[in-house]
C-alpha cells in the first residue's frame, strides 16, 4: 500500500525531526559524481530510477521500481535543489514504507583538497515515534550501505575513465 507523505521544501533538512547524515570521500570529480544522482545511476544494485517525461530540471518526478514486482519500498518524489557539481536533493512524495511522514535526502559535494569529493548526504525524516526510537539502531547499517554504494560508484566512474 502507498502511503502519501507531507509536502516538505528543501529547509526540512535542517528542520526534520530525525537526521541521518554520512561523509565519504570519492576519487571521482563533483561533476561526476553530481551527474550519477541525477541521472540515477549512483546506485547499483536494487531498483532503478525513472524519470517522469514531463518533468521541469527543478522538479522531475521520479520513480525508484523495486527489482521484484510488489515488494521493496515504491517511491516517487521531487527533486529540490539541483546545483551541478554542488547540491543534489530530492523529496519522497510517496513510498511503500509505514511510519515514515515525510522524506527529504540531501547530498552535498565539495571539492576535495588534493583532487575527488567530499560527499556528505543527510537523510531528513519525520517518522512515526516507534521508529524514530529504532533509528540509532539503523545508524550503523545506512552508514555502511551509503560507504559501500559510494565505493561502487567510484569504481564505475573509474571503468568508465579508462
Amino acid at each position: 500500500m502507498r502511503r502519501h507523505l507531507v509536502d516538505v521544501p528543501v529547509e526540512f533538512v535542517h528542520l526534520a525531526p530525525l537526521r541521518l547524515t554520512c561523509r565519504v570521500r570519492v576519487a571521482a570529480a563533483p561533476a561526476e559524481v553530481y551527474r550519477a544522482l541525477a541521472e540515477g545511476t549512483a546506485g547499483r544494485r536494487g531498483p532503478r530510477l525513472r524519470r517522469a517525461a514531463d518533468g521541469s530540471r527543478a522538479t522531475r518526478a521520479w520513480a525508484v521500481e523495486p527489482a521484484r514486482r510488489g515488494g521493496g519500498p515504491v517511491i516517487r518524489g521531487t527533486v529540490l535543489a539541483a546545483r551541478p557539481g554542488e547540491h543534489y536533493a530530492y523529496r519522497a512524495d510517496e513510498v511503500r514504507v509505514p511510519g515514515v511522514r515525510a522524506l527529504v535526502a540531501d547530498w552535498r559535494l565539495t571539492p576535495g583538497p588534493t583532487g575527488g569529493t567530499r560527499v556528505v548526504r543527510t537523510l531528513a525524516l519525520d517518522v512515526a515515534p516507534v521508529l524514530r526510537v529504532l533509528a540509532p539502531l539503523a545508524r550503523p547499517w545506512l552508514g555502511a550501505t551509503f560507504r559501500r554504494s559510494m565505493r561502487e560508484l567510484d569504481a564505475r566512474l573509474e571503468e568508465s575513465r579508462e
